[in-house]
């Protein structure tokens, strides 16, 4: 009996032990989900300091968070900026107006004192590229002859016919090998407008401490030497004296902006859209729309290859852009549906008048109503019928239909008979004396 008592005493005890250990591992539990999901979370640096045993910092209560599918923050300027003012456009971007002469409409006063046209208008533009000769600003140039484009880093440009395609204009590049620092720790580059290359100077030492710097950014900068605005990627500025780092860069009047000589290009010259990089100047790229000869012409518009044309013929007949400049059209078949007729008649006996014939044993059959016959499907209209001596006939029932004949053997008459037709539509046959 006591040992009984025991082993009941043995096991309440243990479950005890057991919810006690529960509930002191539940807030361990807790504790250790909330910050696996912190550890889960990219760029978290609460959650990288805890990782690392950082003291600094207490533990923060499990609190929902309100937004658990966060959106991705958008890597466009909204048009509004945080200080209710008008974000303009970047003039990096609109360079292709300017460079068309376009002028500016309804410009406003954005953030930061920045003009900001609503749109532009451009003058009408100028006619495709000439098969004769190559255009540049407004001028034709003969195949052979020279082109003055303005272009410093363009040596010896000339009107290539360019046989195949478009005329082009082709020049040769010029190679600046200055770009490459020179070993001499003192030496810097010097630019000057209008020129391409710069020109490499080396002050002596005695100089080189008493010359004077431009400060921008952090970096000294030598007299001459070209400064690249990392606000702007279109503006560039030259290191002269009076530089002062306080003034913004375009009331210095030592910057200038990039040419990126689009009048050269033909693609822009006619029409093409430009496609910019958020980081660079001039356009990467053009977009050029799709050349007449790949595109079918109908009623002033143009369609691209797979595209339908609807002539509210009927629903069977299609016009597809298949092969450019004009679209296929063809006709489908009408698909004829034909209804089952049973193969025996069905049997009635007659009533009232006929009681006695039918008591007889006569049976009379109904007399069916006349059924509209329909043709069968058959070549369309205007086509001929394939193989020799065929002809398209009408037949009995209004339909079409091919007759065909078999071919005549050929006759050769000996001596004076000679070859003549008996009856029409049958084959000749000799006749002699």
């Amino acid at each position: 009996m006591f040992a009984k008592q025991l082993t009941i005493l043995s096991i309440i005890a243990l479950i005890l032990v057991t919810n006690i250990y529960a509930q002191s591992d539940e807030p361990m539990k807790r504790q250790r989900g909330v910050r696996d999901y912190e550890l889960e979370l990219p760029a978290s640096r609460s959650a990288i300091d805890r990782k690392h045993g950082s003291s600094n910092e207490t533990s923060a209560p499990d609190v929902p968070n309100p937004n658990p599918n966060p959106q991705p923050k958008s890597k466009y300027v909204p048009i509004e900026g945080t200080a209710g003012c008008r974000r303009c456009v970047s003039n990096n971007y609109l360079t292709h107006y300017y460079e068309r002469n376009c002028t500016a409409r309804d410009v406003e006063v954005g953030c930061g004192s920045q003009s900001c046209p609503k749109y532009f208008v451009c003058p009408q533009k100028s006619p495709k590229t000439p098969t004769n000769g190559c255009e540049y600003k407004g001028q034709v140039y003969g195949f052979g002859a020279e082109v003055p484009v303005d272009n410093p880093c363009k040596r010896g440009c000339y009107c290539d016919e360019n046989a195949g395609s478009r005329p082009t204009i082709r020049c040769a590049e010029v190679d600046c090998f200055n770009h490459i620092r020179a070993p001499q720790t003192n030496c810097f580059n010097v630019y000057e407008p209008d020129k391409c290359c710069p020109r490499l100077q080396c002050p002596s030492p005695d100089t080189q401490s008493s010359a004077s710097r431009c400060l921008y950014d952090g970096r000294r900068y030598h007299l001459g030497e070209t400064i690249y605005p990392k606000e702007d990627h279109c503006l560039e500025c030259r290191c002269v004296e009076g530089w002062d780092e306080n003034k913004p860069l375009n009331s210095t009047g030592t910057c200038r902006r990039i040419r990126c000589h689009m009048d050269s290009n033909p693609k822009f010259r006619e029409g093409c859209l430009p496609i910019y990089h958020e980081r660079t100047c001039c356009p990467i790229d053009y977009y050029c729309p799709p050349s007449d000869e790949h595109q079918c012409l109908f009623g002033g518009r143009k369609y691209l290859i797979g595209e339908h044309l609807n002539i509210g013929r009927n629903d069977r007949t299609e016009c597809t852009c298949l092969v450019p400049p004009e679209f296929t059209c063809v006709e489908r078949s009408r698909v004829h549906t034909y209804k089952r007729v049973d193969s025996a008649p069905k049997v009635e006996t007659t009533t009232g008048a006929s009681t006695a014939a039918a008591a007889a044993g006569v049976v009379n059959f109904p007399t069916e109503a006349p059924v509209a016959h329909k043709c069968a499907p058959f070549i369309p209209e205007g086509l001929q019928c394939a193989g020799t001596n065929c002809t398209t006939i009408i037949d009995d029932n209004g339909c079409q239909a091919c007759r065909c004949q078999k071919p005549c053997p050929v006759f050769k008459c000996q001596g004076s008979c000679r070859l003549f037709a008996v009856t029409p539509g049958e084959c000749p046959k000799c006749k002699c004396g």
